[in-house]
């Protein structure tokens, strides 16, 4: 038997490999959804990143490199005679697709280009270079290669903002700028097709088109398959994180320094061709180039029991001004319409020298102030459940008696009567009585809900309840960050002091003493009914909203700990 009657005839067969690439995919939720989707087809496989990935653990070569297109894609021949259609997505560039067309076997073969508005690539860029790029702790070789191929000297060049090596958030963002600047003019070519990432992610029938493009593969406009990759698309996998701005608002929200870069950077005509797939850059230096103001609107709101007074301590010490609360002295109202108006837009008020703080609930009214006001916004939440036992604390031992909001003695007796599994109820669900009432748990939930809808229009401080209390100065370190603020050592060190447990409890009536004691005195009737009942109105809050859900879960917001 000769050799070419040992060769099977599937390895000659036309080749059925298809190339997805795009300048890195950053841990965007889009990208890799996308990559994921192809993969629910039975007769489809897609690698995800894999070319690009290895050089972060193997070894083997640079981050710069890759191994030779034509041998990769016979590699992918290979491994995909036992599927309809086999890929790659995001492992190469576009310079490699154009270099595929020189060989015969692969001239011919789908090459799709995926495109993103280009300031949300770049904020998904900087985020996952800031965030070590998926390394371990003490594992930096992928950012010092990312750090080594930075235009550096073209930056200083240009007179930006100052950095260091530590500082990833600003040079990455330049780096992302200059590569924006030099892929411009592979938006367009006759090697490849390119679409937006958007378009597919929002619209079945586009997708439809580009999976057959891809694959060879009709599909059907009901398709099990199709609704199998829509179902429950927003919900993020494994380090994704939902966008802190609506992408048509993002860029308005730069800081100066950043506004400065774009324009420096990004070439005209550079901006010329995004703008024929996109129209939410920025337009010019007039419009959108301002600066951080000196005296900033500082916004604040917490949610019940979540450390409210700690975090107003902290802040009036690196800000060196007072905290504005609606309804002090005077103008208190009665006590039992305190809890019924956190929706009230009226409430809010910057005073001269002073940071407002309070308990509000973002709702459209709110929002458009915020955003119309340009106000720096801080927000502080906390499990569900520590909320839950803190209050039913709070108001068995009427805390706020020694600040003039006491619930009542007949309003406490009458809420705790039935005992505590009783009273447990009440303050999930709500209670009333004819001096005091408690809209119950779900106008927290709401609350952080709220939250998670503002997030999304605009960035903003959000800090969780443990990592105030058990990360306090990395917490005060990027409050000062955040607020353009410049903190010494000795500052620091003076602020840890004057805010520690015992020092804050000396005057503060809201700290309890043996806390964690009388709280798992308190968990003994608590019971799979109220977790039920508790999570209903979560449940009843969030609904549909996948992404907010999942960022909360992230946190674990919602989570019960028994102990």
């Amino acid at each position: 038997m000769s050799l070419n009657q040992k060769i099977r005839s599937e390895v000659e067969s036309k080749t059925n490999i298809f190339y997805v690439v795009s300048e890195g995919y950053a841990a965007d939720h889009m990208f890799s959804w996308f990559c994921k989707s192809l993969n629910k087809h039975p007769d489809v496989f897609a690698l995800l990143a894999h070319e690009g990935s290895r050089p972060k653990y193997l070894k083997e070569r640079t981050r710069g490199e890759r191994p030779n297109i034509e041998n990769f894609s016979e590699f992918l021949h290979d491994m995909g005679m036992t599927y309809e259609a086999l890929g790659d997505c995001y492992s190469y560039r576009t310079h490699h697709l154009i270099e595929l067309n020189k060989f015969e076997k692969f001239k011919n073969i789908p090459k799709l280009y995926l495109i993103r508005n280009p300031v949300v690539w770049l904020y998904f860029y900087q985020q996952w270079r800031s965030s070590n790029m998926r390394m371990g702790s003490g594992k930096t070789n992928p950012l010092d290669w990312e750090w080594n191929v930075a235009n550096h000297k073209y930056f200083e060049e240009l007179n930006l903002k100052k950095y260091g090596k530590e500082d990833v958030d600003v040079w990455s963002f330049y780096q992302g700028l200059h590569l924006l600047d030099m892929t411009s003019e592979t938006y367009i070519s006759q090697f490849y097709r390119t679409e937006r990432i958007e378009d597919i992610y929002g619209d079945k029938t586009k997708y439809s088109e580009i999976f057959s493009f891809l694959t060879n593969i009709a599909l059907d406009k009901k398709s099990k398959y199709l609704e199998n990759v829509f179902h429950k698309k927003e919900i993020l996998y494994k380090g994704e994180n939902i966008l802190p701005e609506r992408e048509e608002n993002f860029s308005n929200f730069w800081e100066s320094w950043q506004i400065e870069a774009f324009f420096k950077i990004i070439r005209p005509e550079s901006i010329e061709i995004f703008e024929k797939f996109y129209s939410t850059l920025p337009k010019n230096t007039k419009n959108f180039f301002f600066k951080k103001q000196d005296c900033q609107n500082i916004f604040i709101s917490s949610q019940l029991k979540s450390g409210t007074h700690l975090l107003r301590k902290i802040m009036q010490m690196i800000t060196n001004q007072d905290y504005y609360e609606p309804f002090l002295n005077k103008e208190e109202p009665p006590n039992n319409k305190l809890l019924h108006n956190y929706h009230d837009l009226n409430l809010i008020r910057f005073p001269e020298n002073k940071f407002y703080s309070w308990h509000n609930i973002i709702n459209s009214d709110t929002k458009s102030l915020l955003l119309s006001s340009r106000t720096t916004n801080i927000f502080l939440v906390r499990n569900i459940y520590e909320i839950l036992f803190s209050l039913f604390n709070h108001f068995k031992n009427d805390v706020d008696q020694s600040i003039k909001r006491s619930i009542g003695k007949s309003s406490q007796n009458q809420l705790f009567k039935n005992g505590y599994e009783s009273a447990f109820f009440s303050l999930i669900n709500g209670y009333a009585s004819s001096s005091f009432s408690f809209p119950g748990i779900r106008v927290i939930v709401e609350q952080i809900k709220s939250y998670c809808d503002f997030l999304k229009e605009k960035s903003s401080f959000f800090i969780t309840y443990d990592h105030l209390v058990n990360n306090k100065e990395s917490t005060i370190i990027n409050l000062c960050k955040y607020l353009n603020l410049e903190i010494t050592y000795e500052s620091l060190q003076k602020i840890l002091i004057d805010t520690s447990k015992e020092n804050m409890g000396l005057n503060n009536p809201h700290v309890t003493k043996n806390r964690n004691k009388k709280i798992e005195e308190i968990k003994k009737s608590f019971h799979d009914g109220h977790i039920g009942a508790l999570q209903f109105q979560v449940f009843s809050v969030f609904q549909d909203d996948h992404a907010s859900r999942t960022f909360c879960d992230q946190l674990q917001l919602f989570d019960y700990k028994d102990s």
